[in-house]
């Protein structure tokens, strides 16, 4: 993204805003929009999923124009009011002009799509091309994806829902003057990379204190406590059914079905230095390839039987 274009999907909320907001986004939480609108984080690169969508977008917007036989023009940046904007990929054209939007993903897995010509798509998708009419006015948004594990193309059509439309712009509003114009700071509540980098360099050392818990970190303390001991018995079922797989597939490279493909594939391993022997040998080359530690935080949770 050039940094023209990032600096004006910053000074608004965005259709991929809306459903970190919202609290129903797996990748991004609130936490995350308010980092990147207030500038405490730079502009984040391309992810290879982002890439991949980039890439095919065009393919995929070919498609759709071909089984729809329906003619399409690239959208451009709108901006309604002054923080509610819009980026849409397409548009769909008639005689009249611009008659609704477009929107291009891909999907590795089918998991979350319904059938083809329904509105059933991911929510996160779902609250992107609802927040795209609201910015627009049009009454109704289609969503072309590409499902690469299935080698599979889908449309999706959702009409426009003046109660979602309206509780979005409500909710969404809300959220931006308080957090955005008004500058409280949401409550950390994804562990995103970003949520965890701010942290490191906000609070890059601490003052040697160890206090009291408060009753809310007490409880909050005692639920990492009981998740740490579900994940450890899961970590352990876990293992038995790799195993017993494993045993199943023997001497096959793995199995397949409806639930997808397991491999218990081969390899010659990878190399790797031996850098307690490098050090004890040649202390000179270890000291002349060593690099200075970059100062971090270590999170330890020890908890009494």
């Amino acid at each position: 993204m050039d940094s023209e274009l990032f600096e004006l999907r910053r000074s608004g909320v965005g259709g991929s805003d809306v459903s970190a907001i919202l609290g129903l986004n797996p990748w991004r939480g609130p936490f995350d929009v308010w980092l990147e609108k207030t500038g405490e984080v730079d502009q984040f690169g391309e992810n290879p999923a982002m890439m991949r969508g980039r890439l095919f977008e065009p393919a995929i917007a070919n498609w759709y124009s071909e089984v729809t036989e329906q003619a399409i023009e690239p959208g451009e940046l709108i901006r309604r009011d002054e923080w509610m904007i819009a980026n849409p990929d397409f548009f769909v054209l008639s005689d009249g002009g611009r008659d609704f939007g477009l929107e291009i993903k891909t999907a590795r897995s089918a998991r979350k799509w319904g059938d083809g010509g329904t509105d059933d798509v991911p929510v996160y998708y779902a609250m992107q091309c609802h927040w795209y009419m609201a910015c627009t006015g049009m009454p109704r948004w289609d969503l072309a994806v590409y499902l690469t594990s299935f080698d599979e193309f889908r449309r999706y059509v959702l009409p426009r829902d003046e109660a979602i439309v309206s509780a979005l712009t409500e909710r969404v509003g809300q959220w931006w003057e308080r957090h955005v114009i008004g500058g409280e700071r949401p409550p950390i509540q994804n562990a995103s990379t970003a949520a965890n980098s701010w942290l490191q360099e906000t609070f890059s050392a601490n003052n040697g204190e160890v206090r009291d818990a408060s009753s809310d970190e007490a409880e909050l303390a005692e639920q990492l406590r009981v998740l740490k001991d579900k994940i450890k018995e899961l970590s352990t079922a876990k293992k038995d059914i790799e195993t017993t797989l494993k045993a199943a597939i023997g001497e096959s490279r793995g199995l397949s079905g409806d639930f997808g493909r397991i491999l218990w594939s081969s390899s010659n391993g990878s190399a790797r230095v031996d850098v307690k022997r490098l050090k004890a040998e040649q202390p000179e080359i270890y000291a002349e390839f060593l690099l200075a530690g970059t100062p971090t935080r270590t999170f330890r949770a020890n908890f009494s039987e």
